[in-house]
């Protein structure tokens, strides 16, 4: 009975530690639009889809917030090549490009 408790107390813990993953909204692409003029809300949506499946493959998935604009526009190229190399997938450019736009505008909301 103890083991049950630890393991689902362990099992919370982690389950409060994770960091949830942002959803774009119609405001967010219209904030998009500032920075990105040809973003539109399906291209904020693949760029989350594209970070909920492939960047939280080597590390948890970051705080988006954490970082600014001029972060996510460094490290993103880099991860991006990082990821299609362990994994073997391929992010190709417009997948970078919508995970850019992702980070960027929901970093900034």
């Amino acid at each position: 009975m103890k083991n049950w408790i630890i393991a689902g107390s362990f099992g919370l813990l982690i389950a409060c530690g994770a960091t949830k993953i942002l959803e774009p909204g119609e405001k967010d692409a219209v904030k998009a639009k500032t920075k990105f003029p040809e973003a539109t809300l399906a291209d904020l949506q693949a760029g989350k889809n594209i970070y909920q499946q492939h960047c939280g493959g080597c590390h948890p998935h970051k705080k988006i917030k954490k970082f600014t604009e001029a972060q996510w526009r460094n490290i993103t190229p880099k991860m991006v090549v990082k990821a299609n190399k362990k994994f073997n997938t391929v992010v190709d450019a417009a997948g970078e490009k919508v995970l850019l736009q992702y980070l960027v505008t929901m970093a900034d909301a």
